[in-house]
């Protein structure tokens, strides 16, 4: 059985490894600002440390996990200095909306597998919805037993709790209607509006509860970090307006005779009653009959799912309470309830007594005021890369391997705020359209490198070739030869390469190149099209419209741009919730064409092998990328026409590679072979440097000690600049070749102790060079 101080170990030593990403998530929350870090003990008292630093946080972290679960203070606080465990009198503002959700499970237990997994996929409903709602991309940090989704506010204290309390309310509402199937597993915390609340920090496990087969306790960990954008009051306060259909209905109360009518209101949640036959007058629905019974009135009508449904199997209801609602007795409708009514026939504001309110209508002008003006595709560029990076940690916190990391949804196109039109129904798995679609044959740009129907970012360093491969790459795609004389093309395709780098002439003499190299000429050079200089600004609606039309002319299968920052003028680059508009924009205008995006790595970058994703500058890009072709430099460039690159190459469909190309610019040739290959020679090499250079610092150590020393003292003198590793190696070759000998004599202290000394072989010899 593990005892305590073992747990308390095991946790030191992965608290270490996750040390780089915990002090990644003090310095982006915190900023500097002191904080609270506490725990809890067995009694349920509050142990707490007030910390500002990542180490001072790391140190805290590590002293209270002995308590179990390790929390910090979710809102900023002030006043530290009277008082060590923050309360709702020491937070000024409300700067975090969270949205907790958390798994339905037996208490005193760990979530299991499919809850968690349940948690991950409401969470990216959630968002979506949102998004449709002008929120942006949240903060998303898996909590060990749920998600967490942290939104940017600025509301006062006291007085915004009330506003918090009642999205989250809204919000539970909101997913227990959509979503039955994920809130009969897990739900949104509508507990977690008061502004002194604690949540669990990441990179520390939580160990809520006590651990079972298949419910572990995991470590908490972020997926991605959110937008730095505040949602402003009035974003909020119209997602209110906008989604009261959800909130429970009540029935308005009775006004006295002669009296003015009373509107109630819950915060900012108006009860109303629901006049039935109004709507159905709105909506042309013809009642076949009507009863009334037990405190409920029904109006039978034809069921607008199934028109064979008539008589009284289906009617609409309103109970004596006020609440509404739909049924019809079949069992092809019994999924077919209130919410499924209203998606087909959607209220009105008059179909309310008092008229239901209206959400203001929210111009662009007054998003680009408080930067919200293109959050809507927050989801768009979703977090999934950021949450498969952290993969094997969610692996490796689900010890019963019951499922993977979820996947994250993203919509096709940019969420829309009238969330009414739009549908979610998906295809059944049973379907053999799906089930087949497995068996469907990737489409090959070229072979395992480039899928067609995903767009491709074409990474590389300065002067690594990216221009002169992507010339190679067109001559390829539409003779149908192999891109780098390696690599397969599947088709010949018709390609227009835009070109902002290079002009008409510069173009041509790479293409020219390229052509020859393949023994191609002129007459094979049909189908592709060369625009250069003359550059589309991806923003510009106007640029795009242009873009696609000659796209259509030319009918062309392939668009390459190159470079991509000269059309993204008039974008923050640094806010991919705005350069992944733009990057989509293209696709939208050209569907159906492969894009292939060249673009830069960040000039800070340096590589011992090829740049990653993270390398490409800019946001937004890396995410973008459903193809990819890295390339940084092994060595300097000398300016002979010979290049060595490392290239690092995969893709959304599974492909994955990594090359050594040698370029000879001269004669146009691509030479590839195995980057691990290469590293590894080039380690080996530098461990050969390695010892060849302590074995002459050892000589030449021994020379001077004709009457020998300590072996120690030689080992201190020796390693002291190079390093301890080789010297043991280095002492055996030594004595193995006859240039020194080691013996025991007595050391200073009077002890036995190994001593070294050099032979006559060495000290006659001439004196081994090291500069002293």
């Amino acid at each position: 059985m593990t005892t305590t101080d073992e747990k308390l170990t095991d946790y030191a030593i992965k608290f270490e490894d996750l040390r780089d990403q915990f002090d990644e998530f003090v310095s982006h929350t915190f900023d500097g600002q002191p904080f609270e870090i506490r725990a809890f003990d067995q009694s349920n008292r509050a142990r707490s440390e007030v910390v500002t630093t990542p180490d001072e946080a790391a140190a805290a972290a590590q002293r209270l996990q002995c308590y179990g679960g390790v929390y910090y203070n979710l809102n900023p606080a002030s006043g530290f200095t009277e008082r060590r465990t923050v309360n709702a009198q020491l937070i000024e503002r409300h700067s975090w909306l969270l949205v907790d959700i958390d798994s339905e499970r037996p208490k005193g237990l760990p979530a299991d597998g499919p809850e968690v997994l349940a948690a991950g996929k409401l969470s990216e409903w959630i968002t979506a919805f949102l998004a449709g709602h002008h929120f942006p991309k949240p903060t998303v940090i898996a909590s060990g037993n749920g998600i967490h989704l942290k939104y940017r506010i600025d509301l006062p204290n006291p007085g915004g709790q009330e506003l918090v309390k009642a999205i989250l309310i809204r919000l539970d509402q909101i997913t227990r209607a959509d979503c039955p199937e994920l809130t009969a597993i897990c739900h949104v915390d509508k507990a977690v509006h008061d502004p002194a609340r604690v949540v669990r920090m990441p990179y520390t496990q939580n160990q809520k509860g006590e651990e079972q087969p298949g419910r572990p306790h995991r470590w908490a960990h972020v997926c991605a970090y959110g937008s730095d954008t505040t949602i402003p009051e009035f974003i909020l306060q119209n997602f209110l307006a906008a989604t009261e259909s959800y909130a429970p209905q009540k029935a308005a109360p009775q006004t006295p005779v002669n009296s003015s009518p009373q509107t109630t209101f819950t915060g900012p949640l108006v009860e109303r009653r629901f006049l039935m036959e109004r709507y159905m007058q709105h909506h042309g629905i013809q009642a076949l009959s009507q009863t009334d019974s037990e405190g409920v009135r029904r109006w039978h009508i034809t069921c607008p799912f199934d028109s064979s449904h008539t008589g009284t199997d289906a009617y609409l209801f309103v109970r004596d309470g006020g609440a509404q609602g739909f049924h019809c007795s079949h069992d092809s409708c019994q999924h077919n309830r209130w919410q499924q009514f209203k998606a087909k026939h959607p209220p009105q504001g008059d179909d309310y007594d008092p008229p239901k309110s209206q959400p203001a209508e929210i111009t662009k002008a007054e998003l680009a005021a408080v930067g919200l003006d293109s959050v809507f595709t927050a989801t768009v560029e979703t977090f999934a890369p950021a949450f498969r990076a952290n993969a094997d940690l969610q692996r490796a916190t689900m010890p019963d391997g019951t499922i993977d990391p979820p996947a994250i949804w993203t919509p096709e196109r940019p969420v829309i705020t009238d969330l009414a039109q739009r549908e979610f129904g998906g295809m059944e798995a049973s379907d053999p359209a799906f089930w087949n679609l497995a068996e469907q044959r990737i489409d090959w740009l070229v072979e395992d490198v480039f899928a067609f129907d995903q767009p491709t970012i074409f990474g590389a360093m300065m002067k690594c070739l990216k221009t002169t491969c992507l010339c190679d790459l067109v001559v390829s795609l539409i003779t149908g030869l192999p891109w780098l004389g390696r690599f397969p093309v599947a088709t010949t395709r018709r390609v227009l390469f835009v070109t902002g780098e290079a002009s008409k002439a510069a173009a041509s003499r790479r293409i020219r190149k390229a052509a020859v190299s393949k023994n191609l000429g002129r007459g094979d050079m049909g189908g592709l099209f060369i625009e250069a200089m003359n550059f589309p600004n991806l923003p510009d609606a106007a640029d795009l419209q242009a873009l696609a039309l000659h796209v259509k002319r030319r009918q062309a299968d392939v668009l390459v741009l190159d470079p991509l920052y000269m059309g993204l003028q008039g974008v923050n680059t640094a806010n991919l919730n705005e350069t992944g508009p733009a990057l989509r924009g293209v696709l939208e205008h050209c569907p159906g064409v492969s894009v292939i995006f060249a673009h830069h790595v960040k000039k800070s970058a340096q590589f011992s092998d090829a740049p990653n994703l993270e390398d490409l500058s800019q946001a937004g890009i890396a995410e973008f990328a459903g193809n990819y072709w890295l390339m940084g430099r092994l060595e300097e460039y000398r300016h002979q026409g010979q290049h060595d690159i490392a290239v690092r190459t995969g893709g959304r469909d599974e492909q994955f590679a990594m090359h050594r190309m040698e370029f000879d610019e001269n004669a146009w040739h691509f030479g590839f072979s195995n980057l691990s290959d290469y590293e590894q020679s080039k380690k080996q090499a530098a461990e050969n440097d390695k010892y060849s250079n302590v074995k002459q610092k050892a000589l030449h150590a021994l020379w001077h000690a004709p009457d020998g020393r300590t072996r120690n003292s030689f080992d201190v003198k020796v390693v002291s600049k190079s390093g301890r590793d080789p010297i043991d190696r280095i002492v055996v070759d030594l004595v193995d070749a006859g240039l020194c000998e080691e013996y025991e004599a007595k050391a200073g202290n009077g002890r036995l102790a190994l001593h070294i000394r050099p032979t006559r072989k060495l000290t006659d010899s001439p004196k081994p060079h090291w500069p002293d």
